[in-house]
């Protein structure tokens, strides 16, 4: 090969090529891949100091009934840690999962709001007694990625409430002279 053309292929390459920069991608620095990964939690707890006792109130006269209207305990509260998928909510229940209301009487149970000890998205109570059964029954709704801070004062209170049925005929007749314990169960469900 004649040396203009050598000449002139190699100033032909090092113009078409020679203009480019070629750099590294991360500039001759060392890099890594980082993976964060956030674990799903449903997690729950119930707090309180000292053991829920409802009784109606002991009549002082002869003739008078039993007074429900003080059977109420609101030493509870439910405490829960929560993160979930993308436009997911979870909810929780509470059922009697071991023995029976004494006929005649309903047991329930009401949350407060959050007391607000945690952060996120607390879920939302539903603001009203609800009746306890051998069921579940959703008493707190719409919770996401939250929690609620741990112990007595914080998450929700939960009140209970013991009363006759309105309207139930021979309640006061079925009533006997009873302890019974009950067992009920809170699950955070989604």
């Amino acid at each position: 090969m004649k040396p203009f053309i050598k000449q002139f292929l190699a100033t032909a390459f090092l113009i078409t090529f020679g203009t480019f920069d070629c750099y590294p991608q991360n500039n001759g620095l060392p890099s890594q891949n980082v993976n964060i990964s956030i674990p799903e939690i449903a997690l729950i707890n119930i707090n309180n100091s000292s053991q829920v006792v409802l009784s109606p109130k002991v009549p002082t006269e002869a003739g008078e009934a039993l007074d429900f209207s003080s059977a109420v305990d609101n030493s509870v509260w439910l405490n829960y840690s929560s993160v979930i998928k993308p436009w997911q909510w979870r909810w929780i229940t509470a059922e009697i999962t071991s023995g029976n209301v004494p006929e005649g009487l309903r047991l329930s149970v009401m949350a407060s709001n959050d007391a607000g000890q945690g952060s996120g998205r607390v879920g939302i109570p539903r603001r009203r007694f609800v009746r306890l059964t051998n069921s579940p029954r959703v008493i707190i709704w719409a919770i996401r990625s939250c929690y609620t801070g741990i112990g007595e004062g914080a998450g929700h209170n939960l009140t209970y409430r013991l009363e006759e049925i309105p309207g139930y005929m021979f309640s006061y007749a079925n009533l006997v002279n009873n302890e019974v314990e009950l067992e009920i169960t809170y699950t955070i469900s989604d």
